[in-house]
C-alpha cells in the first residue's frame, strides 16, 4: 500500500536526519499464514472476520487451498453450493476446523506454514529486519493485525524485541498493545459509544486511500521465494498490466513533482495539529466533491477487501436503475441479492458523476418515498 509513500519519504529523508527509508514487499496474506501456531481459532485469528465474506473459497484461498483439494472433507456441508457455501452459525466454523484437523490435510498445511516461514525469515534477513539498527514500520493503518502478525512471526523465528509502527490512522476496535507493539497514530478513530466525536475523514474514506494513494506498481505479494539465483524475493498473486503500470508511474511522479513545488511546506506540517486539518480537509474535498477529471482519472481502478483480491470491483461506476429503485423494494425474495449489493459502491460521490442525471432522479425521488414511508410507519406505531 505505502510504496508512494515510502517514495515521497526518501524524497523527503534529507529534511529528517537522512533516515534509512526502505520498501517491503508484504502483505496479509505473505504474513497471517506463516505467522500461524495452530489450526484453531487461536492459531489463526486471521480466517474469521466480521466484516468479511466466509465463503469457502475465500477461507480455502488464505490457506492456499482449493476447493477440490478438500471436496472429500466438506461436500456433505457444502452440498450444491460447493465453494460458495457459507460458514454463518457456529456449528459450521466448529465442523471447519474439525476437517481442516484431519489428515492428510492437516499435514500439507502444516508444511506449508513451515515452508512460509522459511522463506519469510530468509527475506526479512535480506532487507534488514534482524540487523542491529532499531527500525519500525510505517502504514495507513488500520486494526494492527498485520503489525501483529508480523511481531508474532518475527518473535517465532528468534527476534526478542519489541516492533514499531507508525500509521496514519487507527480505528477504535485495533489489535491491543501488548499483541501488537508500539504504535503511534495521526489519526486515533474516537469510540463508538461517543456521539460528540466527528469521525476523521481518513476513516470514511480508507478504502479509497489504500487504493488511490496506496497505488503501486505491481499486484499483492502472496509468499516469498527463491528467485533462479538463490536469492529470497516476494512472490505476488497475479500481474499488473501494462496500462496499470503506466498510469501508477505517472500517478507516482505527479506526486512525487508536487513535493518539490511545495518542499517548504515541510516546516508547516511538522505540527500535528496543522497536519491533520489539512488531511482533513484535503481529503474532505477531494473524495465528497470529485471532479470530472478526478473521476475520469481513477474510475478504472479496481478495488479488493479480500487479502487474496477474490472480491474486486470498480473504485467507481453508474447507478443502475434496479439500485435507484432499492429503497421502494422489500429486503427479501429475488430483491435480497440486490439489497446485499447496495453497499458495493467504494466511491460513491463519483459513482454519481458517471450516472446519467435521470436515473439519479429516480434515486432521489425513491428515497423520499422511502424516508416518507417510514415517518408514517413509526408515526402509527406510536400513536396506534
Amino acid at each position: 500500500d505505502c510504496q508512494l509513500v515510502c517514495k515521497a519519504a526518501q524524497q523527503m529523508a534529507s529534511d529528517f536526519g537522512e533516515i534509512d527509508c526502505r520498501y517491503l514487499f508484504v502483505s496479509r496474506q505473505a504474513l497471517s499464514l506463516p505467522s500461524s501456531d495452530s489450526m484453531a481459532p487461536k492459531g489463526m485469528p486471521w480466517m474469521r472476520k466480521t466484516a468479511q465474506e466466509s465463503s469457502l473459497k475465500t477461507l480455502l484461498a488464505k490457506l492456499d487451498l482449493q476447493f477440490e483439494d478438500v471436496e472429500h472433507l466438506f461436500g456433505k456441508m457444502a452440498g450444491m453450493s460447493r465453494e460458495h457455501f457459507r460458514l454463518e452459525t457456529e456449528t459450521d466454523w466448529s465442523d471447519f476446523w474439525a476437517a481442516l484437523n484431519q489428515e492428510p490435510i492437516k499435514q500439507r498445511i502444516q508444511a506449508l506454514i513451515e515452508n512460509r516461514k522459511m522463506m519469510a525469515h530468509k527475506y526479512f534477513c535480506s532487507v534488514g529486519l534482524f540487523d542491529d539498527t532499531p527500525w519500525a514500520i510505517v502504514d495507513f493503518g488500520w486494526f494492527l493485525t498485520s503489525q501483529q502478525a508480523l511481531w508474532k512471526l518475527l518473535q517465532s523465528l528468534g527476534w526478542q524485541r519489541e516492533i514499531s509502527g507508525y500509521y496514519l490512522a487507527l480505528k477504535s476496535k485495533r489489535v491491543c498493545l501488548s499483541e501488537a507493539g508500539r504504535t503511534m497514530a495521526m489519526f486515533y478513530e474516537p469510540p463508538i459509544n461517543n456521539p460528540w466525536k466527528e469521525q476523521a475523514a481518513v476513516f470514511k474514506y480508507q478504502i479509497l486511500i489504500e487504493h488511490v494513494a496506496g497505488c503501486a506498481d505491481h499486484p499483492s505479494v502472496h509468499h516469498y521465494r527463491n528467485d533462479e539465483a538463490g536469492k529470497p524475493i516476494a512472490a505476488f498473486k497475479s500481474s499488473v498490466t501494462d496500462e496499470a503500470v503506466t498510469f501508477c508511474k505517472d500517478l507516482h511522479e505527479e506526486a512525487l513533482a508536487f513535493i518539490d513545488i511545495n518542499v517548504s511546506l515541510i516546516d508547516d506540517l511538522r505540527d500535528p495539529t496543522t497536519c491533520r486539518y489539512v488531511l482533513e480537509v484535503v481529503t474532505r474535498s477531494f473524495f465528497e466533491e470529485p471532479t470530472i477529471e478526478a473521476t475520469d482519472e481513477l474510475s478504472h481502478l479496481l478495488v479488493a477487501t479480500d487479502q487474496n483480491g477474490l472480491d474486486v470491483a470498480s473504485i467507481v461506476r453508474p447507478l443502475s436503475l434496479a439500485m435507484a429503485l432499492l429503497p421502494l423494494l422489500p429486503n427479501r425474495g429475488p430483491f435480497k441479492k440486490l439489497w446485499s449489493k447496495r453497499f458495493d459502491f467504494f466511491w460513491p460521490e463519483a459513482s454519481k458523476v458517471v450516472t446519467p442525471r435521470s436515473v439519479l432522479k429516480v434515486a432521489d425521488y425513491a428515497q423520499k418515498i422511502s424516508s416518507m414511508r417510514a415517518r408514517i410507519l413509526k408515526h402509527i406505531l406510536k400513536h396506534g
